[in-house]
């Protein structure tokens, strides 16, 4: 059974935690019930038929057949809610938990059968269809980021002869204009770029050299991107990902990877449109590799929420091309192993940190998160970290947690994890654990 902190770190956000809440009362539930993993129940809603509401523990994994487009949603936390605090008595699930569960592992054995060699009926004609195939794709899909890049490229020029104060008088729906045209050509990396260029504009003291930055990068982005072909692995490999040309997940996974102990060290909520994301930082406990794994979701598809903060699993994972850290977990099976606290080196103080955040981006500059990983004590009389050698890093003005890491601290260093952003550093994890081996202290967002 999950505790209440594990289903804290399950929902979405902070809104669908309160509603949640709400509705984790054994006495709003009409029925209920639990056998082995699976945990099930009906609850009325605005409509006239009760929600059905079904999690499987060992995802978890939801059902429910309210309307919302979050996952989990107030329901499927609410019961668990139920579950681990009034307990739920143990019956035997009814017939839409057992139609629903047949469904959703018969959709993953499907998914992680392997797939067949060709037989000889569909041998050589068969592969030579999906060789034309794929060709057409790739040609269909590099006349759409053509198309998009000429389009940016005209855009900025206009946009520089301007002005940059005239840039930021612009309306939300100028930059929403330029967001869509590149979403239409298959662009929606570049198209977060220019919202980053529309956040700088309205980011307060000193907006216009971090606007000016933003319309840089974009600016080599479309010059880089003519030249994509002579371009050392590593600049091509992340370039091809921007413009929508990444190294297949299928080829990927037929790569050797890195096997290990992976942690979980912090989960971020992620929203652009119609798609949700799931971005998790993993750091394994033998090596001390970082990793960044994405969960994607559109419309009304679920969001896997399988590795919150704080989970760990014995597994093999696949890095992309490129200096991202961006990974494909390829392998992965539970662990009893405890969680560790990371144990940065004495050499990676933050001075360190931030020369190789620096030569980072001097080499990849459009790397929009570089993580950090650093022992120092939080000072709310300078508003950030101090490290042994008595460098300093600010952390945000808007910063809301500074005073959950001066009682954790009590005046001693800390294990911190972040990103470095072009907005400056955003503190996301400061990892202690209490006598149950828990982590006590987490920054999602």
């Amino acid at each position: 059974m999950l505790s209440v902190n594990a289903i804290n770190q399950l929902a979405p956000d902070a809104a669908s935690l309160k509603a949640g809440r709400e509705q984790g009362k054994l006495t709003k539930w009409l029925a209920s019930g639990i056998q082995k993993d699976m945990v099930w129940g009906e609850i009325q809603g605005s409509g006239k038929a009760p929600y059905r509401t079904a999690v499987d523990l060992r995802g978890p994994a939801y059902h429910c057949s309210c309307p919302s487009r979050k996952f989990p949603c107030k329901h499927s936390l609410g019961l668990l809610f139920v579950a681990a605090e009034a307990g739920l008595a143990t019956a035997e699930p009814p017939a839409w938990v057992v139609e629903w569960n047949h469904k959703r592992t018969a959709a993953q054995e499907k998914k992680a059968a392997p797939e067949q060699a060709p037989t000889e009926a569909d041998s050589p004609e068969r592969a030579a269809e999906r060789e034309l195939a794929a060709a057409k794709r790739a040609a269909r899909r590099n006349k759409l980021a053509s198309e998009g890049l000429a389009q940016l490229q005209l855009w900025l020029e206009d946009l520089l002869d301007q002005g940059l104060a005239w840039v930021q008088a612009q309306p939300d729906g100028f930059w929403q204009d330029a967001v869509a045209r590149l979403t239409n050509t298959q662009l929606g990396g570049i198209a977060r770029m220019v919202e980053d260029s529309h956040h700088a504009a309205h980011s307060g003291d000193g907006w216009a050299a971090r606007l000016l930055g933003e319309l840089s990068r974009l600016h080599l982005l479309c010059r880089a991107s003519a030249r994509v072909d002579v371009l050392d692995e590593a600049h091509a490999a992340e370039l091809r990902f921007l413009l929508g040309a990444a190294v297949s997940r299928d080829v990927l996974l037929a790569r050797d990877g890195v096997r290990g102990t992976w942690q979980v060290l912090v989960r971020i909520f992620e929203v652009s449109d119609a798609l949700r994301t799931y971005r998790h930082w993993l750091w394994c406990q033998q090596t001390g590799q970082l990793a960044q794994v994405f969960e994607f979701a559109a419309g009304a598809q679920p969001l896997d929420t399988s590795l919150p903060a704080g989970a760990t699993f014995d597994g093999e994972l696949v890095f992309y091309p490129g200096r991202s850290l961006r990974a494909l977990i390829k392998t992965r099976t539970p662990t009893a192993a405890p969680l560790r606290i990371p144990n940065p080196p004495e050499e990676a103080a933050l001075q360190s940190v931030l020369d190789q955040a620096t030569a980072l981006w001097a080499v990849q500059p459009w790397l929009r998160h570089v993580p950090a990983l650093f022992k120092a004590t939080p000072r709310a009389d300078l508003g950030g970290f101090v490290d042994h050698q008595g460098r300093f890093l600010a952390w945000p003005k808007t910063f809301a947690n500074a005073w959950q890491l001066l009682a954790l601290s009590g005046g001693r260093p800390l294990t911190v994890f972040g990103e470095l952003q072009a907005s400056g550093f955003a503190p996301m994890t400061a990892i202690a654990l209490d006598p149950a081996q828990r982590w006590v202290q987490r920054f999602e967002r």
